[in-house]
């Protein structure tokens, strides 16, 4: 599957939805061309668990039905791509007020080929400076990515009300991988803004608009860090839909 094909299977979405891309840098290794397209939960209607486990079906997924019980409570569904020899889909849940497990704002599933992996986002948005700093040495690795997190963190404190930056913690189930999401859109930020946080870790247009940042361990123990940037409006043609 490469980009356009991941898109024609989202056709099914009905409406207005955002797409945003990011870029993922571990090491020497970069991986561009990533998409995350999001979607109020009512864009799945009419029949909204059948069109759910269709766009997972066609995206390769071989089982989501750790995700389907709790569709009906998500406020929001999203749908990740990642190219490659062998690409990574992805289907996430994200849940307001009512959540099924206490704390999470987002439950996800991601797969390449058969090897799928549960993910769970724990909201960590309530925590003082002082906490965010401490679980940021915990999740990632010394180095780096770490001091750029914490910098970045740092001028986004400087910059506005801390209970208004919201901070998920992300486990995934069965491996090594854990991160930290950083949501930066409300400040408007491009890549030059945070020229000094990110010192030689940029490597990135200065005019991307950023979302948000992550930052952890992958499945392997090494360091990473993804950048989240330039969301946009999309509407998708109906016409494949097959309700």
């Amino acid at each position: 599957m490469d980009e356009a094909g991941f898109l024609r299977v989202l056709a099914r979405l009905d409406g207005p939805c955002m797409i945003e891309r990011s870029v993922k840098i571990s090491g020497d290794q970069v991986s561009d061309g990533r998409l995350l397209v999001s979607a109020p939960r009512r864009a799945l209607l009419p029949g909204a668990k059948r069109s759910f486990q269709t766009i997972c079906s066609e995206l390769g997924a071989t089982d989501v039905d750790a995700l389907v019980p709790y569709l009906g409570m998500a406020t929001d569904v999203h749908f990740g791509f990642e190219p490659g020899q062998q690409p990574v889909c992805k289907a996430y849940l994200e849940f307001g007020e009512r959540s099924p497990i206490g704390g999470v704002r987002f439950m996800a599933l991601k797969w390449r080929g058969t090897d799928c992996r549960t993910n769970l986002y724990f909201d960590r948005s309530a925590l003082p400076a002082e906490a965010r700093f401490a679980l940021a040495n915990a999740v990632i690795p010394e180095g780096p990515v770490r001091e750029m997190f914490a910098a970045t963190m740092q001028q986004a404190m400087s910059a506005g009300p801390l209970h208004d930056i919201k901070l998920l913690l992300v486990e995934e189930e069965g491996s090594l991988r854990r991160s930290l999401d950083l949501n930066l859109a409300d400040f408007g930020w491009r890549m030059r803004d945070l020229a000094d946080a990110f010192g030689d870790l940029r490597g990135l247009s200065d005019e991307r608009r950023i979302g948000h940042i992550a930052a952890g361990t992958g499945r392997g123990g090494e360091a990473f860090y993804t950048l989240y940037h330039d969301a946009r409006p999309v509407v998708f043609s109906t016409g494949n839909r097959s309700l």
